[in-house]
């Protein structure tokens, strides 16, 4: 019960930081969609059509990925690098530790099978 008090006044504090913070509904709603979509593209696509990625991977790369985007859209304001939006960079970097994560792993995996024969 406390740490659902806890969590709820946490919650709140930061839905009001965000709220004074941000200027209009529609930055919110850009910054949302924009950082909904750097989560879910690439395990969604990536899962679909390759055999080799795993939970893990997908975890990982999104955990990585969110939070760096959402500190280059603030570090940037929200200009990203050169032609690339920080989106587009959210993107690239979580595709890339996805399919390293993938990659390792099916490595270390292998290895391990042949090992274990």
């Amino acid at each position: 019960m406390h740490v659902t008090r806890l969590t709820s006044v946490v919650a709140g504090t930061l839905g009001v930081v965000v709220a004074v913070w941000i200027p209009t509904v529609i930055t919110a709603l850009q910054a949302f969609y924009g950082l909904l979509t750097v989560a879910l593209f690439v395990p969604l696509v990536f899962g679909l059509y390759w055999k080799g990625p795993n939970a893990s991977a997908a975890l990982l790369a999104t955990g990585a990925s969110v939070p760096a985007t959402l500190g280059i859209d603030i570090f940037t304001s929200g200009k990203g690098f050169s032609i690339f939006p920080p989106v587009a960079c959210g993107i690239f970097l979580e595709a890339t530790i996805f399919v390293l994560m993938t990659v390792t792993d099916s490595v270390w995996l292998g290895k391990r099978n042949s090992k274990s024969k």
